[in-house]
């Protein structure tokens, strides 16, 4: 398998998430359960000993993926004819956890040398397919079916693409589809500023493009029919009930204020 080790900015991030929920299923408490991504991390060639992922990141990366991944199986099963779009979908196998039924078209989005990594470990089947493409280009969209009810994922987008790209990218998202929603992971103004001081973001090249947003109604603004159905600050999801002590105990000291919640991260849904 291919030596990424050479990976620096944006893309780098693949690793960072495939090694936190690879670490993450191999815990006893695990959230995810990834047993696919701990098998492709360990098909790679990678120097995973620089990539000092904490426990924090590991819960992180998979109490996010699992709040997707619910919203998703949810989505795909209430409209069987669905379209599922993972943007900037790295190395993640989130299609093996969600295991769409046939008559579901799922699209992996990546940069097309991202892609190419990429198709080696996953499978031919029914309904999957990859596109590989900048996600700030016009017409990636083009093969995807406008018509039919969408969900689209974005866990690793929003700091690494400028506020203008991000908005620009919405606005074409729901402009191609009829109707679907948008799910996300989102980093508060703080985080946005303190990401980049992270040694392991520093180590990989990693700087922040947007400036991350702390209202959950800010993208209802940007004029695009877009409405907030649903947001979990991560130290409030559910999920924490199966996590050690010492983090219930934390998460419950930080879910008393509502911006320091906010700033420990968030997933949004957004019907459109």
């Amino acid at each position: 398998m291919a030596n990424l080790d050479y990976l620096r900015g944006p893309r780098a991030t693949l690793l960072v998430s495939l090694y936190a929920r690879a670490l993450e299923s191999q815990s006893p408490s695990t959230i995810l359960a990834d047993d696919t991504s701990f098998d492709i991390a360990g098909r790679l060639q990678a120097d995973w000993t620089r990539l000092k992922v904490s426990r924090g990141v590991q819960i992180n990366a998979a109490m996010r993926a699992r709040h997707m991944d619910i919203w998703t199986h949810n989505f795909v099963v209430r409209y069987p004819n669905a379209v599922v779009l993972d943007l900037a979908s790295g190395l993640d196998p989130r299609i093996t956890r969600v295991d769409p039924a046939p008559g579901i078209d799922w699209y992996d989005v990546d940069y097309p040398d991202i892609i190419a990594i990429r198709r080696p470990f996953f499978s031919e089947r029914v309904g999957h397919h990859m596109i590989g493409a900048d996600l700030t280009a016009d017409d990636w969209l083009d093969p995807v079916p406008r018509d039919r009810p969408t969900i689209i994922i974005m866990d690793g987008v929003q700091p690494f693409i400028s506020d203008s790209d991000f908005q620009s990218l919405f606005r074409r998202l729901t402009g191609h589809f009829r109707s679907g929603e948008i799910v996300l992971y989102v980093i508060s103004k703080l985080a946005a500023r303190l990401l980049p001081r992270n040694p392991v973001m520093q180590y990989l090249g990693i700087a922040t493009a947007y400036p991350g947003f702390d209202d959950p109604h800010t993208p209802e603004r940007w004029g695009l029919n877009l409405q907030l159905v649903e947001e979990i600050p991560l130290v409030k999801s559910i999920l924490k009930s199966s996590l050690p002590l010492r983090f219930r105990l934390l998460f419950a000291l930080i879910a008393l204020n509502r911006k320091l919640s906010r700033d420990s991260g968030r997933v949004l849904r957004y019907s459109f």
